[in-house]
């Protein structure tokens, strides 16, 4: 149907797992598909099977809990492709360890990554979607959000 035909998607987290998944289905249906995640290997292999079925994609590797690497992203996407129209955030990781075995270090890498890192490409979109006129944005998310599970304390908190 090529529902996305002529938009520019961001995936974070793109490089693997869901992020990846949403990648290749952005480019199945006519998307310009921008793939962030911070393994450029990764990165190189997503785009390198968009390319090759046709599609148009951008590597851009970025923490998503640097604030610097964040404006990059967008600000290589608007030059690239003059707009952004929809976001998807599916950064994350998914520390395993029961509270008890949760390290403080763990428990600040993961908020920054699954919550600091979402507002912060929220906020980089805003305003480029706003002066558009429009734009999507798709926080992913778990339902480890509403039920705990012992040893996910740090994820199913984030």
């Amino acid at each position: 149907m090529n529902m996305l035909q002529s938009q520019v998607i961001i995936v974070t987290g793109g490089s693997q797992g869901i992020g990846r998944s949403i990648a290749l289905a952005c480019a199945r249906e006519r998307a310009s598909v921008v793939v962030a995640a911070q393994s450029q290997a990764k990165l190189n292999a997503v785009v390198e099977e968009i390319l090759g079925r046709g599609g148009e994609a951008l590597a851009h590797p970025a923490d998503v809990t640097d604030e610097a690497q964040v404006a990059s992203l967008v600000e290589r996407t608007l030059a690239r492709y003059g707009r952004v129209d929809g976001l998807v955030n599916s950064a994350g990781i998914a520390p395993l360890a029961p509270v008890t075995e949760t390290s403080l270090s763990t428990w600040e890498r993961t908020m920054a990554v699954n919550v600091t890192g979402t507002f912060l490409c929220c906020r980089a979109v805003w305003t480029p979607m706003a002066e558009r006129g429009s734009g999507c944005i798709l926080n992913i998310s778990s339902g480890s959000g509403k039920r705990a599970h012992a040893d996910w304390v740090a994820y199913c908190a984030s």
